[in-house]
């Protein structure tokens, strides 16, 4: 970007921030640049898809205006994604979060929502379903008894399941319902890069002060910690000392304690103590609900059939789902079409199709027979003893989650059953996992067996 560019487009922010107010500015337009102007256009980048259709739809006319008005013409604005940007914007997001980040500190001292923070990440926004309710009701809880019931929480789950919402979310509540209260949210990584440079520097005083000193502690991916030993046994001693005080630690990692890698045995105990809650993978009611709540936040409707379309093309987890949405709704501003199923299809049909391709029957038949300990030649037989008929149930059950096959496909596959026997099973197995925890896991671990074995 020439200087020139550099000197309208920061002249085109100073003149909108009064208009659509600091807030606003900072959130949707503060990461943009000028990329080029001729007499007929001028392309904007942003950072990301989800930016850019949220400009389109809000701010696109102010920012022409407002261009008009600097470069004295009326051009077309054209805005465009510049994963630099990205980038940028999150090296600034990581270098303030380096700062210390306590929403509040003892003492009472005024509350503003730190900028380290995700603003999208509040409870407000995030959907709760079966999925990730009793983690969602045990942040909650924590909030509203003030640690006086439990005062460590663990929250686990694989990628892009919604951990870091759920944390932030809690640390903005927290410190908005006790003002006074102090409140720091720091993830694993940045406890560990500021506990080695503080050993460097001799300023271990001061780093355990900003950790302990506090009344709330809320870290994020806790699980990188594994073979960091030195990091380890600080943690540990800081959760000790917060324990002890009837202070409050809330943390989220990649799996339970006791899968936990490479972390020793005294600080997965710690955890293993305390209160532990699993997000899973959305339900597809739930993904649902993401989908229509995210749609809704950006004013835009969608049929019933185009939701349901969106929700089936992605069951892995909420991060997937809520791209999904953002390439559709950014392919539906560049070309104008309507928001049909059609178009849903064309847009994620790239993204889609490998994904099916690498579940087969064949490689959840396999999982299911090593889980239960049978053969294939079993579960595809009219054999009916318990064991067999929940192994084929859960089989078949499977399938129709995992891959796109149909009630029919499914039957054929699994020994030339109906249409009928498939539903049963599928029907079956769906209402057992809702009313039985141990099975809802053990089915759990069988698929992500399935997801992680190749073909």
């Amino acid at each position: 970007m020439s200087i020139i560019a550099v000197d309208t487009w920061r002249e085109v922010q100073n003149k909108i921030v009064t208009k659509i107010g600091t807030q606003r500015f900072n959130l949707w337009l503060k990461n943009t640049t000028l990329k080029s102007v001729d007499d007929e256009i001028a392309v904007i980048g942003v950072p990301n898809t989800f930016i850019l259709t949220w400009i389109e739809e809000r701010l696109a006319g102010e920012v022409k205006t407002v261009l008009g008005e600097v470069i004295k013409r009326e051009v077309e604005v054209k805005f465009v994604v510049d994963g630099s940007l990205f980038r940028q914007m999150r090296d600034i997001q990581a270098s303030q979060q380096d700062e210390a980040i306590t929403l509040r500190g003892p003492g009472g001292a005024k509350h503003t929502d730190c900028p380290a923070l995700n603003p999208r990440f509040t409870y407000e926004r995030y959907v709760v379903g079966k999925c990730n309710r009793f983690a969602y009701e045990m942040s909650r809880q924590l909030i509203d008894a003030r640690g006086s019931q439990f005062n460590a929480l663990l929250i686990y789950g694989g990628v892009g399941l919604g951990k870091s919402h759920l944390l932030q979310a809690f640390a903005r509540q927290f410190s908005r319902q006790y003002p006074d209260l102090g409140v720091r949210y720091v993830t694993c990584e940045q406890f560990v890069n500021r506990f080695v440079t503080a050993v460097r520097q001799g300023k271990l005083d001061s780093f355990r002060r900003l950790h302990r000193g506090v009344d709330v502690l809320v870290v994020d991916d806790i699980h990188w910690l594994a073979e960091k030993k030195a990091s380890q046994e600080e943690f540990l001693h800081t959760f000790n000392t917060l324990a002890d005080r009837n202070r409050i630690i809330i943390a989220a990692s990649d799996s339970h304690p006791s899968q936990m890698k490479k972390i020793r045995r005294a600080l997965m105990d710690r955890f293993a103590a305390g209160m532990t809650a699993r997000l899973d993978p959305p339900d597809r009611e739930t993904r649902i609900g993401i989908i229509n709540k995210r749609a809704a936040e950006m004013r835009r409707k969608l049929d019933a059939v185009v939701v349901e379309f969106l929700a089936d093309s992605c069951a892995k987890n909420t991060r997937e789902l809520e791209g999904n949405l953002m390439k559709l709704f950014a392919f539906h501003s560049l070309n104008k079409k309507p928001l049909t199923v059609s178009l849903a299809r064309t847009v994620l049909e790239v993204d889609r199709s490998p994904r099916r391709e690498r579940i087969s029957m064949e490689r959840i038949q396999q999982a299911v027979c090593e889980a239960f300990g049978t053969i294939p030649r079993e579960l595809n037989s009219s054999r009916r003893t318990r064991s067999v008929a929940m192994a084929r149930q859960v089989a078949m059950y499977l399938a129709r989650k995992l891959t796109t096959h149909s009630l029919n496909e499914v039957g054929r596959f699994f020994g030339n059953k109906s249409h009928a026997t498939a539903l049963h099973a599928e029907a079956k197995i769906k209402r057992m996992v809702s009313a039985n925890p141990s099975l809802a896991e053990q089915i759990r671990r069988i698929e992500e067996a399935v997801r992680s074995t190749r073909s």
